[in-house]
């Protein structure tokens, strides 16, 4: 009977895993360290608790011995939360950069969402996820396509600018785009209007001025609002042609 729940239990994970449901509540180890902060009777208590934790999680990315894919993520989960209480986080940036490229959808999650808090600014270290990001937006699955689409509109930059306007642009323009979902549609034309307005040379108008009429006919509202945010935003540069239905 334990092992048959043992199973079950197993089964479950993984099949929340592969949804993508899976998250960060489910690591003991982060959970321990969450409530050790919250009990931390002083600021001294708990700047202790956390250079304590850092030191540990350096150590254990300096060991020669590799670390899977979930103590990768536990750690860096950790680290984001040191960050989140105003801690410097100067270390992990390429273990968050691994994460991005795995082919799990929670441990994805903590690599994309560590790479937009701390390496925003980093060119060098972003430069490295740009592959991920052009595999993962044209992904089957519609949730790591708004994932990497998300990164890309929360860091925006000129790296971003440079290596991957052109293939989000795809996602509008070519005859495939008739297939995709709206909400991966409407993600990219925010990301196009972070990016533009980093590098407003990117965008070609007589490309896109006929497209941007025909996204207008299309009846989902999420869409609509992003079309038109993103349509105001490129006229408001002042180097595009009005666009007339």
């Amino acid at each position: 009977m334990a092992r048959a729940m043992k199973g079950l239990q197993a089964a479950v994970r993984n099949a929340s895993e592969s949804l993508g449901f899976d998250s960060p509540s489910h690591m003991k180890g982060l959970q321990v360290f969450i409530a050790d902060i919250r009990n931390c009777q002083s600021k001294e208590q708990e700047s202790s608790r956390v250079e304590k934790e850092l030191s540990k999680i350096r150590l254990k990315f300096t060991q020669t011995k590799a670390l899977s894919g979930y103590d990768k993520k536990k750690y860096v989960w950790k680290l984001l939360y040191a960050y989140m209480l105003g801690y410097d986080i100067d270390f992990g940036h390429i273990q968050a950069v691994e994460l991005c490229s795995s082919n799990k959808f929670s441990e994805k999650t903590a690599g994309y969402l560590a790479v937009s808090l701390l390496l925003a600014d980093n060119n060098d270290i972003l430069r490295l996820i740009v592959n991920s990001i052009k595999n993962d937006m044209m992904s089957p699955n519609e949730h790591i396509a708004a994932l990497a689409l998300n990164t890309v509109a929360n860091i925006g930059g000129s790296e971003f600018a440079d290596n991957l306007f052109a293939d989000i642009s795809k996602l509008l323009l070519s005859q495939d785009s008739m297939r995709l979902p709206p909400y991966i549609k409407k993600k990219a034309c925010i990301c196009l209007l972070r990016l533009y307005r980093k590098d407003n040379d990117t965008l070609q108008p007589d490309v896109w001025q006929k497209k941007m009429s025909a996204m207008f006919h299309d009846r989902d509202i999420g869409l609509l609002t992003s079309a038109s945010g993103f349509m105001i935003g490129i006229l408001e540069q002042g180097n595009f042609p009005v666009l007339r239905p």
